[in-house]
């Protein structure tokens, strides 16, 4: 297997882009569920996260609009900021929720302003903001460092910016997202380089040196992360180490467990390699 045989980052592709859609879908799914996860006291909101949680974000923005045109109501402010959200509007999320989350401050702060923080992270991360999302991701780990919903807020972020630098043809930007991602939070960094080194695999005349030493930094948080060693295998197939590309690609095959995309395409590569690595028969 060398770097002119495009079977294997085909086969590669595959399996790795499952993991780049269901980090976006996950995206997705928490820009959706926000107001849903916070308690509210005013009955007067109501109608709006009804709207809301049934996917009628106009009608939420509508009815909180009217809200808030009479008062101040932090919990309007919130609501309308995740239908912004869902709609795509980050400016106007953005505005709702840095609003929301002066006004819950000056009110002392509590459940409600973490959950505004979080929102706010995926608005800034969405919305081009992304300094402003890591210094809101840091405020709320400094807050209460074992809540997890920002990590994969975060997370989510920068694998959404990656995602559209790849659409660009902008592969090293996609690399740069996953890095800094896997910097920032650490205990997502094993899929994050694992995905990264996979983005190098496939650029035009790949470096298969820094393919292996992307998917050595994913593999040394994680030994047994199965896209990481698959893609290790991969660049050492492609630096001529056939038997370690195969003892590397057995390793993903043992932890691949039920993603049976990864395990197939580990399976064709073992397939072109293990004959390479037979004894010549004697004649």
């Amino acid at each position: 297997m060398t770097a002119s045989t495009p079977s294997n980052v085909r086969g590669l592709g595959r399996s790795a882009l499952n993991a780049v859609r269901a980090l976006s879908f996950a995206a997705v799914l928490a820009v959706g569920v926000g107001a849903a996860s916070a308690s509210f006291a005013d009955p007067e909101n109501a109608p709006a996260l009804q709207a809301y949680n049934t996917r009628q974000y106009q009608q939420a923005v509508d009815l909180t609009t009217k809200t808030l045109a009479a008062k101040d109501n932090i919990e309007a402010l919130y609501i309308r900021g995740n239908a912004y959200n869902a709609m795509g509007n980050f400016a106007a999320a953005i505005s709702d929720f840095e609003k929301a989350k002066t006004l819950t401050a000056a009110a002392g702060g509590g459940p409600m302003l973490m959950a505004i923080n979080n929102s706010l992270i995926t608005s800034y991360m969405f919305g081009g903001q992304t300094d402003k999302g890591v210094a809101a991701y840091q405020e709320m780990k400094k807050a209460n460092a074992t809540d997890t919903r920002p990590d994969d807020t975060l997370v989510q972020g920068f694998q959404a910016q990656a995602n559209n630098a790849v659409r660009a043809g902008k592969i090293n930007d996609a690399i740069a997202s996953l890095e800094r991602a896997a910097t920032e939070v650490p205990s997502k960094a094993a899929p994050l380089y694992a995905i990264a080194a996979y983005y190098m695999s496939t650029a035009p005349g790949a470096d298969w040196k820094k393919v292996q030493a992307e998917a050595g930094k994913s593999l040394a948080v994680d030994p047994n992360n199965a896209r990481a060693n698959f893609v290790l295998g991969v660049a050492l197939a492609n630096l001529s180490d056939t038997p370690g590309a195969i003892a590397a690609l057995q390793k993903a095959k043992a932890n691949a467990g039920s993603d049976a995309n990864l395990a197939h395409d580990i399976d064709g590569a073992l397939t072109q390699l293990q004959p390479a690595a037979a004894p010549a028969p004697k004649g």
